[in-house]
């Protein structure tokens, strides 16, 4: 289930407001076609109803919107999100990393670990046209896999987005830049912390 709190949605509204996205060409003409609540309520709404066409008819009739008011707003909803990519989503610097492997340590007693991965899956509403039966996954759904790094405050720091959702975290994690260039996101001795699907190293 999608879901976003109160707070959480104030924050955003309150980083896309002046997205060129979210800005009508005409102010007084289009100004109520452009307001970052409504952009973002639309948004998260159809995140909710996993995007797909009867989550898509109720989103329109909860919203008095037409089909294609709310194909314009969810389009520029998720472009102002993404424009917020480089500012909130961010593997943590070296000095930041030796804050959460201490937390860790303190909560936990794993030493020089900062972060904790796991594979999730993105569903699809229908089977991909082409080689659909590779996003057919083991849980009997159509889906996009995501391999997900977060610290230890539940922020993600890293994601690896886009494999079928039969492929297997462990495949996903090794031909990830995280293991082709682990010196980039790593000192000496820190590392990830996974379940048994992954295979262990000395950053794993």
């Amino acid at each position: 289930m999608f879901c976003v709190t109160r707070s959480t949605f104030k924050r955003i509204v309150a980083l896309v407001k002046d997205n060129p996205m979210l800005q009508g060409q005409n102010s007084e003409k289009q100004s109520k076609h452009f307001v970052p609540e409504i952009h973002l309520l639309a948004t998260f709404k159809f995140f909710g109803a996993e995007g797909n066409q009867g989550g898509s008819k109720r989103l329109r009739e909860n919203l008095g919107m037409g089909k294609g008011s709310i194909s314009n707003y969810v389009d520029r909803g998720v472009k102002a999100i993404l424009s917020l990519r480089d500012q909130c989503f961010f593997w943590p610097s070296e000095e930041e990393r030796l804050e959460i492997s201490s937390r860790i340590k303190s909560r936990y007693f794993f030493k020089n670990c900062v972060g904790i991965i796991d594979g999730t899956h993105l569903g699809l509403s229908t089977r991909p046209e082409n080689c659909g039966e590779e996003y057919f996954t083991r849980k009997g759904q159509y889906a996009i896999s995501a391999l997900i790094i977060v610290d230890d405050k539940k922020r993600i720091r890293h994601a690896s987005v886009g494999w079928p959702g039969s492929v297997h975290d462990n495949r996903i994690w090794s031909n990830s830049r995280i293991v082709l260039n682990p010196r980039d996101y790593f000192s000496p001795n820190e590392y990830t912390i996974g379940d048994s699907a992954f295979t262990n190293s000395n950053i794993m």
